[in-house]
């Protein structure tokens, strides 16, 4: 074993995880399979022997009352935290009943088998016709209380990236419609195939990366949406972080 383990923003020393697994002071497992799904190596202190993943486990939880039922690690309230959190800009120019059952449909199956916090929907138009704007308001009422923007202005869609806090968008429209289990298999890549994914493709819709979004933005000091995404798929594609779930 390494005789210490060097501090390190993007290891996890494994030592304290609710989720590891020791046999005496030896840690022999993870609850969550991670040991064999990442790189990692062995340590140790004065109390323990233990392993160290080589990036930041979003699974690590060490206030251990907070997680035990049972006597055992809830490791599905550890997975339902962890989910990986969405901004769903939804084009409802056209907006006809059809689209928006659509719409309810792709949502309430969604939310059914994952956490609705993790989705902030944003619902956006330029139409001003009155049976669409009744559509938009009545799509509301069963998606709780999402953005409205009667305008469809690529900038609005930046500044709104460029502030959020969640960790991937992607834009629906009637032509680009992701498949119903769309998020959740995201979320099963990252979280459970441990996939670094700057673009997530469903071979229709494409989950981005806010972060990689937010630096590219900065980097090239534009607001241009299309240009912006267009070099984000260039390049996770050159570095093996584009991927599909289907």
């Amino acid at each position: 074993m390494k005789s210490s383990q060097q501090d390190n923003i993007v290891r996890t020393k494994c030592k304290d995880c609710v989720l590891a697994i020791y046999k005496d002071k030896t840690q022999t497992a993870c609850l969550a399979d991670r040991i064999e799904k990442l790189e990692h190596f062995e340590a140790y202190d004065e109390e323990k022997n233990f392993f160290v993943i080589e990036r930041l486990c979003n699974y690590y939880r060490d206030n251990r009352e907070n997680y035990i039922l049972d006597g055992a690690p809830s490791i599905e309230k550890i997975k339902l935290e962890s989910q990986i959190s969405f901004d769903v800009f939804i084009d409802c120019n056209k907006i006809d009943k059809d689209y928006k059952n659509r719409i309810i449909e792709f949502y309430l199956s969604t939310v059914s088998k994952y956490d609705e916090r993790k989705i902030n929907i944003h619902l956006f138009s330029s139409s001003i016709n009155k049976n669409e704007k009744h559509e938009i308001f009545e799509l509301r009422s069963y998606i709780g209380n999402p953005d409205i923007s009667f305008i469809v202005d690529y900038r609005l869609i930046h500044d709104k990236i460029m502030a959020t806090k969640r960790s991937y968008h992607m834009i629906v429209s009637k032509k680009i419609f992701p498949t119903t289990d769309f998020i959740y298999d995201a979320n099963e890549l990252v979280n459970t195939d441990m996939k670094k994914a700057i673009i997530i493709d469903d071979e229709n819709v494409k989950a981005v990366s806010n972060l990689a979004y937010k630096i590219k933005a900065t980097q090239e000091q534009t607001t241009n949406y299309s240009e912006i995404i267009n070099s984000i798929i260039e390049n996770s594609r050159k570095m093996g972080l584009y991927h599909k779930t289907l």
